[in-house]
């Protein structure tokens, strides 16, 4: 009786994960020209080691999007997909805690200290309803 109580406790928690509309990745692949990219970004002052990339990049259409910290809004803009791929980036602080707000998704992207420090780079792209978060060294946008 126990095994079924744990089993079905189980599949209800995957079942309940897997209807989530916001999938978070962290890449752990090591491009070979990411130490090149970032010494030539730092020497160019354009980033530092107390900064990462939030880059939103395809399929955004006329959204608008909110980023947040402890403080309030950081950003607000309606935001499109450009030929380029990208639709809109800056630069964030680590150790903060962001939240993006999407005006097409119900759920709230949650970017934690604990699980970015270790990337430079957080691509949000869209597909349909899901939106997902990329966390990553260097990987090329698509």
């Amino acid at each position: 009786m126990k095994h079924i109580k744990i089993i079905s406790n189980l599949l209800f928690l995957f079942l309940f994960l897997s209807c989530s509309n916001v999938i978070y990745k962290y890449n752990d692949d090591v491009l070979s020209n990411h130490e090149k990219i970032t010494l030539a970004l730092k020497e160019a002052d354009y980033i530092s080691e107390n900064e990462f990339y939030l880059i939103f990049t395809n399929g955004f259409l006329n959204t608008r999007i909110k980023v947040f910290d402890e403080k309030g809004i950081l950003f607000e803009e309606v935001i499109s997909t450009k030929p380029s791929l990208i639709a809109k980036s800056f630069k964030l602080k680590y150790g903060h805690t962001y939240q993006i707000e999407l005006e097409t998704l119900d759920e709230k992207l949650l970017i934690l200290p604990e699980k970015n420090k270790n990337y430079k780079y957080l691509y949000i792209s869209k597909s349909g309803k899901k939106v997902i978060a990329d966390f990553n060294n260097g990987k090329k946008i698509k």
